[in-house]
């Protein structure tokens, strides 16, 4: 039986880290915001208002959402974001997000299945409508109007629905386009007196014959720009791909030899992978269903809804299959090549009975808890320095969807869980 007591050395080298990483830890807690800042965003509505804020909107237009099934999710403009951040800096895009600029909003979407006509309004956390769209069919009847009547039509919207002072703005374009059955026109404003270095703030109002089809704020970034930025990002992306795919080739194939090796040599401890792989599975499919919701979003309406379930419904079982043969397969063989190389230590099935009261589950919970928090301190250190000599990195944002979903502590659960389980297997 192991001797749970620890020497005046032991305990003596486990103060020290103690004191160590608690030391890292405050390093971490006071540099992390410099290092990896974040957008802390006001919220002046919830998810549901502003679905409710949206159906109201829509029926001041005169639209009808009774019957219309709707869905809202919160969406990030990441390119403006990206673009305002390395060129105005993180404290000026955090000011003109909050009223300014169409950055980041909530969405709300009102459909019926296989119908082609549906409504998508945007409001700011602020409350401020940024985007509105209503999609009909293209032989839609609808009026011929001249080009002074559409504009007429689209600054009624502008001031009487949008909130738009007409003077702050000015017409820079204008495009027609006849329909089978009316004549649709496109108008675009720009706004006075306003720059981000070189991108310029527009807005885009849609007439459909005689109403209003689409409006939406956005920030035009100069094409010289996005192309620089585009090419820059591919060489890193390019160099993440070569990397990914040496890494998993080349540990996919391992995996697949001692797999085979242990299989045929009858040596697979299966019960206790099959377990792991199971629980796996179930709490991947846990995920799939409780992001069902924001996933009804980008519902194509011309495929039929039950179709839609359906496939929903065998994607999401077929994404926790292979999650969980995934861990089944990286599990069985790791754990038993682990168990044959070192009979004397703990296995990781019996880590979760017996072991938590060994002296080598509590000393090794206690190195890794210290070696983690080390590793924090390691790479805001790391990223410190490199901001001296060029490193940049965006500002995170302090809200997701699943914190609207009805389990949002499912993701962060099955993210630590597949790690966990993932990298012990492959460090066996």
């Amino acid at each position: 039986m192991e001797v749970n007591l620890y020497s005046k050395k032991e305990v003596s080298l486990l103060v020290l880290l103690f004191l160590a990483a608690t030391a890292s830890l405050l390093f971490f807690l006071k540099y992390n915001p410099s290092v990896f800042p974040e957008h802390h965003i006001e919220f002046e509505l919830t998810r549901d208002q502003a679905t409710a804020k949206a159906a109201t909107f829509l029926g001041g237009l005169g639209l009808k959402t009774d019957g219309y099934k709707r869905v809202t999710i919160f969406k990030i403009h990441d390119n403006v974001k990206t673009y305002l951040e390395k060129e105005m800096g993180i404290e000026k895009t955090a000011e003109l997000s909050k009223s300014e600029v169409n950055l980041w909003h909530f969405a709300s979407r009102f459909f019926k299945p296989q119908e082609t006509e549906t409504f998508e309004v945007a409001f700011l956390p602020n409350g401020r409508m940024v985007e509105f769209y209503k999609i009909v069919k293209e032989e839609a009847p609808g009026a011929r109007l001249s080009k002074e009547k559409a504009q007429a039509v689209a600054e009624l919207f502008m001031t009487e629905k949008a909130g738009i002072h007409l003077a702050e703005w000015k017409l820079i374009s204008t495009q027609k386009e006849e329909m089978p059955n009316r004549t649709d026109h496109s108008l675009v404003w720009e706004k006075n007196n306003f720059r981000a270095k070189e991108a310029s703030y527009r807005l885009n109002i849609g007439v459909v014959g005689d109403e209003i089809g689409s409006y939406g704020e956005y920030l035009d970034i100069p094409e010289a720009w996005s192309r620089t930025f585009a090419k820059e990002r591919s060489k890193h992306v390019l160099a993440s791909l070569v990397a990914n795919v040496l890494s998993y080739t080349f540990f996919t194939l391992a995996l697949f030899i001692c797999f085979v090796m242990q299989f045929r040599r009858n040596n697979l401890r299966t019960g206790f992978a099959m377990a792991v792989g199971v629980v796996a599975c179930l709490v991947n499919l846990l995920i799939e269903f409780n992001a069902f919701p924001l996933d009804i979003y980008s519902y194509d309406t011309s495929q039929s809804w039950s179709g839609y379930l359906t496939e929903s419904l065998f994607g999401g079982v077929l994404s926790s299959l292979f999650a969980g043969l995934t861990v089944f397969f990286i599990v069985a063989p790791a754990e038993t090549l682990y168990r044959k190389t070192f009979p004397k230590n703990l296995s990781l099935e019996a880590s979760f009975g017996r072991g938590f009261a060994t002296k080598t589950m509590n000393r090794g919970l206690f190195l890794g808890t210290f070696a983690g928090i080390f590793f924090f301190s390691y790479e805001i250190l790391y990223y410190f320095i490199g901001q001296k000599i060029g490193f940049w990195s965006p500002a995170g944002v302090d809200y997701d969807d699943l914190f609207s979903t009805a389990l949002p502590w499912v993701y962060p659960l099955f993210v630590g869980f597949m790690a966990a389980v993932t990298e012990e297997g492959v460090f066996r």
